[in-house]
């Protein structure tokens, strides 16, 4: 009699992995097959980091040019990741409910869960992908960056993931408010560049921010920024102009960010069931 259940536990297990692949396949390839998204979450950055290098756009004092690259290098890193996870999240789900795809998925045995999980996998992917050939670019620029310990890496690396998911979570709220795919894709844009630019510069700008500056170390964008600074690279935070706010210590500042992720992540399962896969949801 127990063997049964946990039978039909495992199968429907495999059933939400085998969705979950599925969408996340779906959403990569879709987004991958776009040349204007790639550019925009490719090409924009890269174009936006050049002109900030060159022509010295930048707020951000220069003493130490292969440092300051290797900051604005992850400042750009973030905006790109931000591009895939907020614009192109926001555009893709917004062309399925606009196509009323959402119809059908409906009418079958899909798991809401499953959709979620498959897009912000595909998100994450590209996000940080986005973000590494972004910090790339920078490395041949010049930019010198510092290799961390295994632990240093991982929370570098955990806090861009964490940032992608914020960004997703952002991509969704716009998206079931804003369904038309054209409109969806400008608000996103638009909440794109004004969180850039009034944070500084994902927060290595503390000058341009028009709030407290310590805000800094709690809005998701300029933390994950920060943080990743700290570990990989190497320089005097007072004198590249990134201080005040002071540097966020690692441990709390980094289960801080968790906690936007995890919670957002809820509040995401929640909007998708209740906003999209409703009964007359996008109808």
């Amino acid at each position: 009699m127990s063997a049964q259940p946990a039978g039909h536990r495992i199968q429907a297990l495999r059933l939400w992995v085998r969705q979950t692949v599925a969408f996340a396949d779906r959403f990569t390839r879709e987004l991958s097959r776009s040349w204007i998204g790639l550019f925009w979450s490719f090409g924009f950055p890269v174009m936006w980091y050049l002109l900030t290098v060159y022509l010295g756009l930048t707020p951000t004092a220069i003493g130490h040019p292969g440092s300051m690259k290797a900051i604005l290098g992850i400042s750009f890193g973030v905006f790109g990741a931000f591009t895939v996870t907020l614009v192109g999240f926001a555009g893709d789900l917004s062309v399925d409910i606009s196509a009323k795809r959402y119809r059908k998925f409906r009418s079958l045995p899909l798991s809401p869960s499953a959709d979620l999980a498959g897009r912000f996998l595909a998100g994450l992917t590209l996000g940080v992908t986005a973000a590494v050939a972004m910090m790339l670019v920078a490395a041949f620029d010049g930019a010198t960056y510092v290799l961390p310990d295994l632990g240093g890496l991982l929370v570098a690396l955990l806090a861009l993931s964490f940032f992608c998911i914020v960004g997703m979570v952002a991509g969704l709220v716009v998206t079931i408010v804003i369904t038309d795919p054209r409109y969806a894709t400008t608000v996103g844009t638009g909440l794109l560049l004004s969180v850039f630019f009034v944070t500084g510069y994902n927060g290595m700008a503390p000058t341009v921010f028009p709030f407290p500056a310590w805000w800094l170390n709690y809005l998701p964008n300029a933390l994950a920024a920060r943080l990743m600074v700290h570990h990989l690279v190497d320089i005097d935070w007072a004198a590249a102009g990134l201080s005040p706010p002071s540097i966020p210590s690692p441990d709390g500042y980094f289960l801080l960010l968790a906690g936007y992720a995890l919670l957002l992540t809820a509040m995401a399962v929640i909007l998708v069931r209740s906003a999209i896969y409703r009964s007359n949801a996008g109808e």
